[in-house]
């Protein structure tokens, strides 16, 4: 069961990510080169969360 549960909550968050691009992509946050974010923005009118 707690192997279930572990597989579903990586589906929900994984295929939603395969399924869009990124809108900005290795966006710097500090001074060394590995220190970057993706962003992903949704589609609404209103304000989002990141």
């Amino acid at each position: 069961m707690k192997h279930l549960v572990i597989v579903v909550l990586l589906w929900t968050i994984v295929l939603p990510t395969l399924a869009t691009a990124q809108d900005f992509t290795r966006v710097p946050y500090g001074p060394e080169d590995r220190q970057f974010v993706d962003l992903y923005l949704a589609p609404s009118n209103c304000p989002t969360p990141v």
